[in-house]
C-alpha cells in the first residue's frame, strides 16, 4: 500500500517520534511524508529508508502558499496514494481538505492532545479546532487519537466521535531499559558526580508544559539540598532562550541547570537521571513520561491527560502548578532509603504493565489494520 502522510514538522516532539518509529518499523507499506515545515530532526534519517520519500514545504510562507499548494497537489496525484494519514490539527486541516477535493475518501486523521489550556492556545488554533471539529463530520473515514483523555476531550467539544479509534503510543523496550555503563557514562561527560541527585526534564521550551512549576519547586529545594542538579533537554533549551535563562535566575537555580541538546540517544539521558518530571498544563499521552518510566526512573507528573494510566500510582502524581507537591515528592526521594523503595516497588510494577500495553508492535499492527480496511 501506499501511505500518504502529513505532519507539521519532523522536528523532536510526540507526534514526530511516533510517526518516526512507525514508519521506520513498516516496510510492507511506502511512506510519503509532506512536513509543513522544513528542516526537521528526522528529516535525513527517514531519507536513509528506501520505503520513504519527504516533500518539505513552508505553509506559513503567504507568499509561497499557492505554489506550496501547487507542490503538495502534484505529490498526492504522482504518488496515488491508498491512504491519507495526517498528524496534528493544521495538517489534518490542510491534508485533509486537499485530499477531500482530490476525490480521496480513505482520509485519517490524528489527534494528540487531550485538555489543552485555554490560556495558551493561539487565537488562529483556537479557531483552528472550532473548524475542524466541523470538517470531523465530513473529511476523515476515523480519527486516531492517542489516549482515552484525549477521546473524552475531543468528544467534549463536539468532534465526530462516532469515527474515533484510540491506537496508544508503542515503544521499543529493548533500547529504553535501565543501564548502569549509560548512566555513568553520562555522567561523566556532563561532569556530574555519582552520588548527585539528578532532576530532569525533556520537553520543549512552551507555556503549555509549565516550566516555571518545576523552578519554583526547586527554588524550593534548592534552600534545604545542595547536592543536585537539573537537566533539561528539548527544542529551544538552549542558552539563547532569553526568558528561560531569566526564569532560571529569579528563581535561583541557574548554577544547578544544565541545558542540553537535543539527541537520538535519548536513553543516555534517562539514564543518567534519578527522577524525571513532566509539568505540563496538558498531554494527551506524554512520551516522556512513559520513556524515563521505562528506563527504570522514577517518572512523576501532573495528573493530566494519561498520565495516571501510564504511572498508576498517587505518589507519582501532582496537580497542575502544584510546586510545593513537587518540592515535598522531591525532599522525600533525596533520601536513598525513600527513593529504593519507590524505585524497587511502584516503579517495577509498573514497567511490567506498560510493556504489555504500549509496545511498537501493537500500534504498528492497529495501524496497518485500520489504513487496510478501507
Amino acid at each position: 500500500m501506499n501511505i500518504l502522510h502529513c505532519i507539521t514538522s519532523l522536528n523532536i516532539g510526540g507526534a514526530e517520534t511516533t510517526l518516526f518509529k512507525l514508519i521506520k518499523s513498516d516496510y510492507k507499506n511506502n511512506h510519503f511524508i509532506i512536513s509543513l515545515k522544513k528542516n526537521g530532526f528526522y528529516t535525513k534519517k527517514l531519507n536513509k529508508l528506501s520505503h520513504v520519500r519527504i516533500l518539505e514545504i513552508e505553509i506559513k510562507n503567504p507568499i509561497l502558499l499557492i505554489y506550496n499548494i501547487y507542490k503538495t497537489i502534484s505529490t498526492i496525484r504522482n504518488f496515488k496514494p491508498d491512504v491519507i494519514q495526517s498528524w496534528l490539527y493544521h495538517a489534518d486541516f490542510y491534508i485533509g481538505i486537499i485530499g477531500r477535493l482530490l476525490g480521496y475518501k480513505n482520509i485519517y486523521w490524528n489527534i494528540r492532545n487531550a485538555d489543552l489550556k485555554n490560556d495558551y492556545q493561539s487565537f488562529s488554533l483556537k479557531i483552528l479546532i472550532k473548524l475542524n471539529a466541523l470538517l470531523s463530520f465530513v473529511i476523515p473515514k476515523k480519527i486516531f487519537i492517542n489516549s482515552q483523555s484525549g477521546y473524552n476531550f475531543h468528544k467534549s467539544i463536539k468532534y465526530n466521535y462516532k469515527i474515533f479509534t484510540i491506537i496508544y503510543n508503542g515503544y521499543d523496550f529493548k533500547s529504553l531499559k535501565e543501564n548502569f555503563l549509560l548512566r555513568k557514562e553520562f555522567r561523566e561527560n556532563e561532569f556530574i558526580a555519582d552520588d548527585e541527585f539528578v532532576i530532569g526534564m525533556v520537553s520543549r521550551w512552551h507555556p503549555q508544559k509549565d516550566f516555571l512549576t518545576l523552578f519554583k519547586a526547586l527554588e524550593l529545594f534548592k534552600r534545604k539540598k545542595t547536592k543536585w542538579k537539573l537537566i533539561l533537554i528539548g527544542e529551544n533549551i538552549s542558552n539563547k532562550n532569553k526568558l528561560l535563562i531569566k526564569q532560571l535566575k529569579e528563581n535561583n537555580i541557574i548554577e544547578n541547570t544544565k541545558l542540553l541538546e537535543t539527541t537520538e540517544n535519548m536513553s543516555i539521558i534517562y539514564n543518567g537521571m534519578d527522577v524525571h518530571i513532566s509539568t505540563s498544563f496538558g498531554e494527551g499521552f506524554p512520551n516522556v513520561v512513559l520513556e524515563a518510566l521505562a528506563t527504570k526512573i522514577i517518572s512523576i507528573s501532573t495528573n493530566t491527560g494519561d498520565s495516571s494510566n501510564i504511572l498508576n500510582d498517587d505518589f507519582l502524581l501532582f496537580e497542575k502548578e502544584d510546586y510545593k507537591a513537587i518540592y515535598k515528592k522531591l525532599l522525600f526521594l533525596y533520601e536513598k532509603n525513600n527513593y529504593n523503595y519507590v524505585k524497587n516497588k511502584i516503579v517495577s510494577q509498573s514497567i511490567k504493565r506498560i510493556k504489555n500495553d504500549f509496545s511498537l508492535e501493537n500500534m504498528c499492527q492497529k495501524y496497518n489494520f485500520h489504513w487496510k480496511v478501507n
